[in-house]
């Protein structure tokens, strides 16, 4: 009934960060891709040192696929966002496939809206 309770906690129980805040700036995009690049170089770090032969399988066949697709500006940004998973895929750590998520998800926001503005504006 009272006191203190020891528990594990899952890192799917964990609440990524929400930047919708940021994307009011430029300077704050600027930023949040500054984080994507330094994150996506960690991912490669680490994944280098813990992927497994199915990872590596699975980054043949995106490269195939990519090889066979060029010029298709659909497929080619389907399979640009695929890469990125892939890779922190490839960490094998929940925290930093969440993280691309997170920052890959404000930052299609962000372009999105800033197409709306170009349009519009």
């Amino acid at each position: 009934g009272e006191g203190c309770y020891v528990r594990t906690v899952e890192s799917a129980d964990i609440k990524m960060p929400s930047f919708d805040s940021l994307l009011l700036s430029r300077e704050a995009i600027f930023e949040l891709m500054e984080a994507r690049i330094a994150l996506e170089a960690a991912n490669a770090s680490i994944a280098a040192n813990r992927r497994t032969d199915e990872d590596l399988a699975a980054f043949r066949q995106l490269l195939q696929s990519m090889q066979e697709h060029l010029g298709d500006e659909a497929l080619g940004e389907a399979a640009d966002i695929e890469f990125h998973r892939l890779l922190a895929k490839a960490t094998h750590n929940s925290i930093m496939m969440r993280l691309l998520d997170t920052i890959s998800s404000q930052m299609e926001a962000a372009i999105r809206e800033a197409r709306r503005i170009q349009i519009y504006g």
